[in-house]
C-alpha cells in the first residue's frame, strides 16, 4: 500500500502513475502462455488483471510460477476481482483485504 501510495495518484478506483516514475518505467509486451520468458530483469509490480480467466490451468500454473520468479521479494501481484492464486500455484499469498493483490509467499519461492 505504500508503494502505491508513493507512486500513484488515485482518481476515484482507477490510479495513474506518477510523472517521475513514469520515465523510468519500461513497459514490454510478451506472450505469457510462452514457457520462457524474456530475462528482463525483476519486477516490483505485475499487473494481470482480467488475463488469467482466459488460460487453462496448467497455463495459468506455469505463468503464475513464472511471475513469482520476477517478482522482487516485496513485489506485488494484481490480478481481477474474479481471479486468484489459490489452488493454482502455492507461491503467493493473499495480501490486504482486496481480493486481487498479492505477495511472492517467502518459503514457496522457486
Amino acid at each position: 500500500v505504500e508503494v502505491i501510495e508513493k507512486y500513484f495518484s488515485a482518481s476515484g478506483h482507477e490510479y495513474t502513475l506518477s510523472e517521475e516514475l513514469r520515465t523510468q518505467v519500461k513497459f514490454q509486451q510478451m506472450n505469457l502462455a510462452d514457457r520462457v520468458w524474456p530475462r528482463i530483469g525483476e519486477f516490483d509490480l505485475i499487473f494481470l488483471r482480467n488475463v488469467m480467466i482466459y488460460f487453462d490451468l496448467n497455463t495459468k500454473r506455469h505463468i503464475l510460477e513464472n511471475c513469482q520468479k520476477r517478482l522482487t521479494p516485496d513485489g506485488y501481484l494484481f490480478l481481477g476481482s474474479t481471479e486468484t492464486t489459490l489452488g493454482i500455484f502455492e507461491g503467493f499469498e493473499r495480501y490486504g483485504n482486496s481480493g486481487g493483490c498479492y505477495r511472492p509467499t517467502p518459503t514457496k519461492r522457486c
